[in-house]
C-alpha cells in the first residue's frame, strides 16, 4: 500500500483529509503541518509517491513551494498536487502554477476527488 502525504498547516483539514486517505481511499497517510516537519521526514518521503501541499503554510516560514522545491531537489519523483484556498491571483497561487509539473487544486477537496486524485496515482 502507498503512502500519501499531506502537508498542511490546518490540523482540522489536514486530519479530515487524512481520515478520508485511509478509511475512504484505503492507503497509509502522513500528516504534517510545515516544511520544517516535511524536512524531518527525510528519506520517509521515498515511500510516498504523492505528496499533497498546502501552498500558504502561514506568514514568515517557507511554503508549500519550497516544499515542492525541496522535494524536487532530493530526487522525489511522486506526483505533487497544490491545494489552495486563495485566489488564483494570490501571489504564492500564481507562482504554484509556474513551479513545474504539479496540479493546482482549490479548497475544499471532496472525498471523491481526493481519492481520484490517488488512484490517478495509481494507474499512472
Amino acid at each position: 500500500m502507498a503512502l500519501v502525504i499531506i502537508l498542511d498547516d490546518d490540523a482540522d483539514l489536514r486530519e479530515t483529509m487524512m481520515d478520508v486517505v485511509r478509511l475512504s481511499c484505503g492507503h497509509e497517510c502522513i500528516g504534517i503541518d510545515s516544511h520544517a516537519a516535511l524536512v524531518e521526514l527525510g528519506d520517509r518521503i521515498f515511500d510516498s509517491d504523492l505528496a499533497i501541499l498546502d501552498i500558504n503554510l502561514g506568514s514568515g516560514v517557507p511554503s508549500g513551494v519550497d516544499s515542492y522545491q525541496w522535494l524536487r531537489q532530493r530526487g522525489y519523483t511522486g506526483r505533487i498536487v497544490f491545494l489552495t484556498g486563495h485566489a488564483r491571483t494570490h501571489p504564492q497561487v500564481e507562482k504554484a502554477y509556474h513551479v513545474g509539473d504539479a496540479r493546482v487544486l482549490e479548497k475544499p477537496i471532496t472525498a471523491d476527488q481526493l481519492c481520484a486524485l490517488i488512484e490517478k496515482r495509481r494507474s499512472g
